[in-house]
């Protein structure tokens, strides 16, 4: 009676339900929403009726809802798996019991959730999808977009963060400004595109000479600016003077020869941002009052 009384509280739940027992695998009991699947399911063998294969499932979860004396220990396992039979993802609540027989069975209660695995799929590529859109965004935002180098936003982020550094870690830091020289005539004689081209080219060249740490970009028009981590003055003069020397000595497709002055200054205790980048334009400014293709340290 009581049996009959259990079995049809569980025909009325509207997920699967099977009862196996622990020793030998067998379904003692299926509920009409598994046995309509399956068929009558009483007296085979769970892992052989429910996933077609020969030998317990890797996931069976019998031994953790049974003591060590082989009794229930009051615990419900949770977990989910993909049964390949039905091409489908089940979610499962598995308890250990007393069956009406005095046997101790295993009580599973499984969900469907193909359709929820679909979801979380579609939403880990669509999360995936928007991490990297989201990249690109910001690589877009910090981007100049004709040199590829860092632009102003990002260079005055880079210098606020590496001037924090500098002061907690007690390091050097300094920067390079550099201006083309005689630029607008560039662009008055031969036109935008070919002045394009010249800051092409010279901001490769300072991409390629700086080291893995340094932070290349363009200030503005014609300007360029280097942030040097862990670099004192002499450091970033020598620096720059190699620069110099290597666009001094490139040609330029139509313009031919060009060159650049640079402005060089290192971070002092007293220093704000604003302060450290304009002792590096005076710098530069003298170097272009003063014959240009030259460096100044500040």
């Amino acid at each position: 009676m009581f049996r009959n009384l259990l079995e049809s509280h569980f025909d009325l739940i509207p997920f699967q339900v099977y009862i196996a027992d622990v020793s030998k695998y067998e379904i003692v009991f299926a509920n009409k929403l598994l046995s309509d699947i399956y068929g009558d399911l009483r007296g085979k063998t769970c892992y052989k009726a429910l996933h077609g294969i020969n030998v317990p499932c890797d996931f069976c979860p019998i031994q953790h809802v049974l003591t060590e004396e082989g009794l229930p220990n009051d615990q419900t396992n949770n977990f989910e798996y993909f049964n390949e039979v039905e091409d489908c993802w089940y979610q499962v609540k598995a308890r250990a019991l007393g069956w009406t027989d005095g046997s101790i069975v295993t009580q599973f209660i499984r969900v469907d959730i193909t359709d929820l695995k679909e979801i979380q799929s579609q939403l880990a590529e669509t999360h995936a999808m928007m991490a990297l859109q989201n990249k690109k965004l910001e690589q877009i935002s910090s981007t100049d977009p004709l040199t590829g180098l860092a632009n102003r936003l990002r260079l005055d982020e880079a210098m606020k963060a590496e001037k924090k550094r500098a002061k907690q870690q007690a390091k050097p830091l300094s920067i390079i400004m550099t201006d083309i020289d005689h630029f607008k005539s560039v662009n008055d004689t031969y036109g935008h595109t070919t002045g394009d081209r010249v800051l092409k080219r010279i901001a490769s060249i300072l991409a390629n000479s700086v080291r893995r740490e340094d932070i290349p970009g363009r200030w503005g028009g014609e300007e360029f600016l280097i942030i040097m981590r862990n670099t004192d003055i002499m450091g970033a003069t020598q620096m720059a003077e190699g620069l110099r020397r290597q666009i001094e000595a490139q040609e330029f497709p139509k313009v031919g020869q060009k060159t650049a002055s640079f402005g060089v200054a290192q971070l002092k205790d007293d220093d704000t941002l604003i302060t450290f980048v304009n002792r590096a334009d005076a710098a530069l400014y003298k170097a272009k009052e003063t014959g240009r293709n030259k460096v100044v340290s500040q």
